[in-house]
């Protein structure tokens, strides 16, 4: 094998395709049969802004105010929202349902995205079932079950036909 630049250069939609993975059993349709969810495999500049947007890197201070000093340096103190900004890559991921979708919104009356993932899968099982297959899809976190992978792969071979 040669070594080539060429294999390292790849288009965006090559790195934020999206894959079908079924909905937790409770969403059905007509027929009975569970709604499919599509999911858009954000890039990891992508995440990792997302991240960053929920955290805050602030001057420590004491009860007066006063900045804490240690060692003659100021002591700074980090707050991150982990759970905010996971809802919030959810939201992102998700392209059905289109979370951040107006009027999906406003049938829940919400104004922030990051409320929406736990209003659309209002059970503990269905939110763990989303996060546990976005974030797997994602490479962050958790696995596919085997039929999950399969209906995955058989969707991304499908895609590739086309």
């Amino acid at each position: 094998m040669s070594k080539n630049l060429k294999y390292f250069m790849r288009e965006a939609a090559e790195v934020e395709r999206v894959v079908t993975v079924p909905a937790p059993e409770s969403f059905k349709d007509e027929n009975g049969k569970v709604i499919q969810l599509e999911v858009k495999v954000l890039s990891s500049e992508r995440i990792r802004a997302i991240n960053e947007a929920y955290h805050t890197h602030t001057v420590a201070l004491d009860k007066k105010g006063n900045p804490y000093i240690n060692g003659g340096n100021v002591v700074f103190r980090d707050e991150r929202d982990n759970a905010k900004a996971t809802r919030h890559i959810l939201v992102e991921a998700l392209q059905y349902p289109k979370l951040d979708d107006p009027e999906l919104m406003k049938y829940y009356n919400c104004v922030d995205i990051t409320q929406m993932p736990e209003k659309v899968f209002s059970r503990a099982d269905e939110f763990a079932h989303v996060t546990r297959v976005v974030m797997a899809l994602l490479g962050i976190g958790g696995q596919l079950s085997e039929e999950e992978q399969k209906q995955a792969d058989e969707k991304e071979i499908d895609d590739a036909k086309n």
